[in-house]
């Protein structure tokens, strides 16, 4: 970090959120440093290369709402690398291989397809779309309320209401975002799939190939090139702070050496609890508004790659949700996205790994794939060539629970020259996601060049959304639909004798 004439910008983190704040900061001509303390850059959109396995942190999609993650792809001239995906299986325990298929969900196009999905009855499956229609069409000057009410607190207050709609509702919230529906904001939701449904063909894209050598060596390539210095296996363990400023940032090789140089600006872009481990008595004392992130909770959302020695027959190329799984499991077969892999290699997610969190990963794998068993064919545990268990314990996600958004941070802080971002601040995507970071990423950006009297035209992109008149005037004209539709239900549950 020589002297120059340039500012001099620490980004500390070096996920989706502080990569951004980087490639932005290094395109204005600021003299950028992008500190990371793993190995490698990506943070949870990366991959690691382990006994000769390219292991990636998760599975990600790439839905069309994306703008900002999209508008990146294209300047890294990325674009290729993706594959449309339109379908996505559900699966219950002993069920294999009779999946159920929604295709292009959030589709009016394909609404008659999806009804006879299979996964629900017929009116079941409509008023799931009704509430989420109902949900949709829900105006913004009710957000307060929205984020202080829960999926299933909003669902029970209609006369929709039924349990195999929450539950449905449950199960998708719980894969997508590792929080139950009676946890999540309803705000939360209903901003995703307003964005979602206006954005509907096709569901999502993914990479075909991992993660890291397809998104995130060609960022960091490009990063390189506009000047930013990264330096990885170093952490930030100290914030100086001076006169309502960070003067300084103490930073600690991996050989536990340390140094300490002035800044002219910070950015934050590390998870919530690297946060708080940097506030000590005096960065309290100077920002004490940085101890609101104590409100917000995380949880792991668990990885296990299982590589098997052949081919296992009849299994989607799609994303496949395992109904009823007691770790709410989900997979996707990598092997039939990358080019380089023959015999299935399942990434599979634990969203809900909170009773194995602590335990060993022996044990942990042998519940998981116990967990998985019933919903794959039968096969030996000879054809499981090897396991590889992230329990991300110490990488917890940002939950989106009710309440929390007037405690999230924004890009600035009480402090002028110190910056947030990550997919927990507060931004239009509201959502845990890639783009919550890249867009968080982006604010934290414009944020730092304002005040350093850069070049702030930062494209920072919102995804369109149907009018809520339009909404309204669906759920008015499906109502009737709705209320047949839960007559219908209930005569079913009646016992014969009622009926």
């Amino acid at each position: 970090m020589a002297s120059n004439d340039t500012e001099r910008v620490v980004v500390v983190g070096g996920g989706l959120a502080g990569m951004t704040a980087a490639y932005e900061l290094s395109q204005r001509g600021c003299r950028t440093t992008l500190i990371e303390a793993s190995d490698r850059l990506g943070g949870k959109a990366g991959a690691s290369v382990v006994n000769g396995n390219i292991e990636e942190h998760g599975y990600h999609i790439f839905p069309l709402w994306y703008e900002n993650v999209w508008r990146l792809i294209d300047e890294l001239d990325i674009r290729g690398s993706f594959e449309d995906v339109e379908n996505f299986h559900q699966l219950r325990p002993n069920q294999y291989p009779s999946y159920s298929t929604y295709r292009n969900l959030t589709s009016a196009r394909y609404f008659f397809r999806n009804l006879r999905a299979g996964v629900l009855s017929v009116p079941e499956q409509f008023l799931f779309f009704y509430a989420a229609l109902d949900l949709m069409s829900q105006p913004y000057r009710y957000r307060a309320k929205l984020d202080q009410i829960t999926i299933t607190g909003f669902l029970r207050s209609r006369f929709y209401g039924v349990d195999s709609i929450a539950e449905q509702f449950e199960d998708l919230m719980l894969k997508g975002i590792s929080v139950p529906i009676h946890e999540v904001s309803a705000m939360t939701m209903r901003n995703t799939m307003r964005y979602w449904l206006r954005y509907p063909l096709p569901m999502h894209r993914i990479l075909n190939t991992d993660l890291q050598s397809g998104f995130i060596t060609p960022f960091e390539d490009q990063l390189v090139e506009h000047g930013c210095t990264i330096e990885t296996e170093q952490q930030v363990v100290k914030l100086v702070p001076d006169d309502g400023r960070i003067q300084s940032v103490r930073i600690r090789s991996e050989t536990g050496v340390e140094q300490e140089y002035d800044v002219d600006a910070v950015v934050l872009a590390i998870p919530t609890e690297q946060v708080l481990s940097l506030l000590d008595d005096e960065l309290y004392t100077a920002a004490s508004d940085l101890s609101d992130l104590n409100y917000l909770t995380a949880r792991p959302m668990a990885a296990l790659h299982i590589h098997f020695t052949e081919q296992l027959p009849s299994i989607p190329r799609d994303h496949v949700n395992l109904l009823e799984s007691r770790y709410g499991l989900s997979y996707v077969d990598v092997s039939q996205w990358w080019d380089e892999h023959d015999p299935t290699v399942l990434n599979v997610i634990a969203s809900d790994f909170r009773p194995l969190v602590g335990l060993s990963a022996e044990t942990a794998t042998r519940e998981l794939i116990a967990d998985l068993k019933p919903y794959l064919p039968p096969f030996d545990e000879s054809a499981i060539q090897t396991t590889y268990l992230q329990p991300h314990e110490t990488e917890p996600l940002f939950t989106n629970e009710v309440g929390v958004w007037p405690y999230r941070p924004t890009a600035r802080t009480s402090l002028s020259n110190l910056y947030m971002a990550g997919d927990y601040c507060q931004s239009h995507v509201d959502l845990v996601s890639m783009e919550g970071a890249v867009t968080t990423g982006l604010h934290a950006a414009k944020a730092a060049c304002e005040d350093l009297d850069r070049d702030s035209r930062v494209d920072i992109r919102v995804p369109k959304t149907y009018p809520r008149e339009l909404l309204v005037l669906g759920k008015v004209a499906l109502a009737p639909i709705a209320l047949l539709a839960r007559h219908l239900i209930n005569r079913e549950a009646a016992p014969e004798s009622v009926q």
